[in-house]
């Protein structure tokens, strides 16, 4: 095997058990891989190299197999450990590129590894990998997580960083687990066609030069033995006819030539035709040449039409080659019309080529139509590649356009990397209009020489305005197995508005499955085409219009709102415009009617609701409330008072009607509704005093409004309670008993706030030290100072007495205001 060099390749002999040798047929490949041998046997080959020196003699090889548990056993990396390990990855391990959009979008996946066994997690690591998306290529970086866990412990080995094809390896102690991440373009790579269509249009370049100047050189050189066979010739003032045949023989030791020349010519005036033919052999101790050329051309004014034909063969000793040109082309004033054709064949001791183009093009003015074809195949040593394109486009003073392009590639080596695509492309261009429309179909199946293969198909439909943006709609599948064996399906269809995507991803592999959908507003509808269940984004809200039954409860949780239904500790959250009933099983379950009224509650056990709303108000009607087992402490109804805005609040529980309490109410702390000016609230602190001065309404014997300020006189009796919190005044809900309450709101609605003022039971006081320092379980009254109290000057309840303080406090100065915990004495 001593001659091994490039365009080289072996031979191969399965000659079975070294015991029972068996008849062989010999098999050529770079690599030999016999399956389903039997363990502890011994087998017999043979191999040779094949180039183009020859055949070297057959070395024979003995292989004895082993038996596979000894293997594994000697792999100690891959013995059984408790240590189980599993990577979190963000988003599918695969992106694909269809047109110029990658799919995920996300060009970053977070991902962590983590090694537990039955008892703990034992590490954790974070890192990123990205993709490049202007190259494909994938590389990865480690990131810090809170959720980290022994970081060094684990060592991440890479293979291919920055590349399309990134295969992680961590190692903890003697687990080891790996994951695999690629990107694929669907975009087709003419790379390779492109070069070597070049290639071939350089060879027929230089045959027609070296022909040419062999010709001319033979002409200069052996001028005196250049023989004319014939020549006629007639000639008057105004035209021109003649007819010559030249004919040439050359021969020594290291060269023979032949040259023979036929010239048809006629003119008259300015208008001529013309034919010449030529014929060319050329024989040395290095090659061989054969070329014949035609070439007719007929002028009258401006008009022309040319036809030119040229064949040629050329073999040395290591090539040969075998061309042939054909073009056609006619000119009328600025209007022009050709046609090309080439073939092309070329053979070396490595290579074979094949290769056919086709041109044809027509001109008038600034319009233009063409049509090319290319068809090429390649076959080498180590590789087999054919291909075909197709393009026609027409254009219409540059303005207005329309192509259509047709791409089909195959290739495979001996790798084991194979490729097929195909790809059909039309594109519609409107520049006065600033507009272009397109529609694609790629399709492309692989295989790598690291045991991966992946199929894809996508479809492309997208329109570009220069005013407005793109619009995309596309479909695409794929299907993935990587260099682990790891299979995975994705399928992809959704529109593009200036990047505004809306869309369905249905991603699968063998241990995950997921449906992903992004859209603004989602809709499932009814037989009627009607909105039935949707998701409005802007709002962040599902809504269901219809009844759901759901009869393992509803699980889920958005913020703060929360439901539960039918599922202890578990809380859901939804809109259900038109009733839903909900049931986890038989003596547990709720029915919600149309505007939020829960109309019944209901348990042959027990039962909790806790419904934490922004709304004013969550009507209940018919309810039986009975504590949960255990829960003593938050009790049967537990509802929280959400903030509005700033200091606004609405009303957590609002009782039409009496509230009959047997086990007492704990804290305590009775409010008044007061309507105070915006301005005084604005200017105010919660905790300041608040006074009542005029009379708005009596609603019944329950209820009366007032108008308020904040107190500012020493000792102020008309004292309400401490500011606990405002909100705006609602027409219909607050103020809706009297004409006169009314007419007060239509006039006062915009200056008003209804705020709300601490009376009874505890709470807090804004104070000061006018009155001195205030030892605990002293009294309180109003004070000078807008808003504040102070210490009152006697220990008897006087009508101008608003707490007693449940702690000391001293001040630094007599104006110095602090916050203190009282007992409300105004109610």
């Amino acid at each position: 095997m001593n001659n091994i060099g490039i365009g080289s390749t072996f031979e191969w002999l399965f000659l079975g058990p070294v015991s029972s040798p068996i008849a062989a047929t010999p098999i050529k490949s770079s690599i030999f891989v016999k399956a389903g041998l039997k363990q502890e046997t011994a087998y017999q080959f043979a191999c040779r190299t094949v180039n183009s020196v020859g055949y070297s003699e057959y070395k024979n090889i003995t292989v004895t197999t082993r038996n596979a548990q000894q293997v594994f056993d000697e792999l100690e990396l891959d013995k059984p450990t408790n240590t189980n390990g599993e990577y979190t990855l963000a988003q599918s391990p695969n992106w694909v590129k269809s047109a110029d959009t990658w799919q995920p979008a996300l060009l970053t996946n977070s991902v962590s590894v983590t090694f537990k066994n039955q008892e703990a997690l034992l590490a954790r690591k974070s890192f990123n990998v990205t993709l490049d998306d202007t190259t494909g290529n994938i590389a990865l970086s480690v990131v810090v997580s809170e959720n980290d866990l022994k970081t060094d412990e684990i060592t991440l080995e890479l293979l291919g960083d920055n590349s399309p094809s990134l295969l992680v390896r961590a190692n903890y102690k003697d687990s080891t687990l790996m994951q695999s991440f690629s990107s694929t373009g669907l975009g087709v790579d003419l790379t390779e066609l492109t070069d070597s269509l070049a290639l071939v249009n350089d060879d027929l370049e230089g045959l027609a030069l070296g022909v040419f100047n062999s010709i001319e050189a033979a002409e200069n050189e052996f001028e005196f033995s250049i023989v004319k066979t014939l020549e006629l010739e007639e000639t008057t003032e105004q035209s021109q006819a003649n007819i010559t045949d030249l004919a040439l023989t050359v021969a020594n030791e290291n060269e023979a030539l032949t040259l023979k020349t036929n010239t048809l010519e006629s003119k008259v005036d300015n208008n001529q035709s013309s034919l010449v033919q030529n014929y060319f052999t050329k024989t040395d101790t290095n090659s061989a040449i054969s070329s014949s050329s035609q070439s007719l051309k007929a002028i009258v004014d401006n008009n022309q039409a040319y036809l030119n034909q040229n064949f040629y063969t050329k073999s040395t000793a290591d090539s040969a080659i075998a061309a042939s040109t054909f073009s056609l082309k006619t000119i009328v004033d600025n209007n022009q019309a050709s046609l090309e054709q080439n073939y092309y064949t070329k053979s070396t001791t490595t290579s074979a080529i094949a290769s056919s183009t086709q041109s044809l093009k027509t001109i008038v003015d600034n319009n233009q139509a063409s049509l090319a074809l290319n068809y090429f195949t390649k076959t080498t040593a180590n590789a087999a590649i054919a291909a075909s394109t197709q393009t026609l486009k027409a254009d219409v003073d540059g303005r207005f356009s329309a192509v259509y392009t047709q791409v089909n590639q195959v290739k495979s080596d001996n790798l084991g990397n194979t490729q097929a695509i195909s790809s059909v492309q039309q594109q519609a261009n409107n520049t006065d209009a600033g507009v272009s429309a397109l529609t694609g179909r790629m399709s492309k199946v692989e295989t790598k020489a690291d045991g991966s293969a992946t199929a894809l198909t996508d479809l492309t439909a997208k329109v570009t305005s220069n005013e407005s943006g793109v619009a995309k709609a596309s479909l695409t599948l794929q299907s993935h197995a990587d260099s682990l064996g790891n299979l995975s399906a994705r399928a992809f269809f959704g529109v593009d508005v200036n990047n505004r995507v809306t869309g369905i991803s249905i991603n699968g592999s063998s241990t995950t499955s997921s449906i992903d959908i992004s859209a603004g507003v989602m809709r499932w509808l009814d037989s009627s085409g009607n909105a039935a269940v949707y998701y409005d984004l802007n709002i962040g809200s599902y809504t269901f219009k219809g009844r759901g039954y759901f009869n393992k409860g509803l699980e889920a949780s958005l913020g703060s709102t929360q439901l539960n239904v039918g599922i202890p500790s578990v809380f859901s959250d939804g809109n259900f415009s038109d009733g839903v009933f909900i049931a986890a099983n038989s003596k547990s379950y709720i029915t919600v009617r149309p505007n939020y009224q829960v109309y019944r509650i209901n348990s042959s056990t027990y039962a909790s609701f806790h419904a934490w709303s922004a709304k004013p108000q969550f009507n209940i009607y018919n309810a039986d409330f009975i504590a949960d087992q255990g829960k003593t402490q938050l009790g049967t109804l537990h509802i929280k008072e959400t903030a509005l805005s700033g200091n606004t609040y609405g009303n957590a529980l609002y009782v039409s009607g009496s509230a009959f309490i047997t086990g007492g109410v704990a804290p305590f702390t009775g409010k008044h509704s007061v309507c105070l000016p915006m301005t005084e609230c604005l200017n105010s602190k919660i905790g300041d005093l608040v006074v009542e001065t005029k009379l708005i309404s009596r609603s019944d014997i329950n209820n009366a409004l007032f108008e308020g300020e904040f107190s500012q006189t020493y000792q102020q009796r008309n004292v309400l309670g401490a500011l606990a919190a405002w909100r705006e005044i609602s027409i219909t809900s607050d103020i809706k008993d009297t004409d006169v309450t009314q007419v007060w709101a239509q006039n006062n609605l915009l200056n008003y706030y209804m705020a709300y003022a601490n009376g009874i039971g505890e709470g807090l006081l804004n104070v000061c030290g006018l009155g001195g320092d205030i030892e605990a379980g002293e009294l309180l009254c109003a004070s000078s100072i807008k808003g504040k109290a102070q210490l009152q000057d006697n220990d008897i309840v006087h009508g101008y007495t608003v707490a007693r303080s449940r702690e000391s406090v001293e001040f630094d100065y007599e104006t110095q205001v602090k916050q203190i915990a009282v007992i409300y004495l105004c109610s």
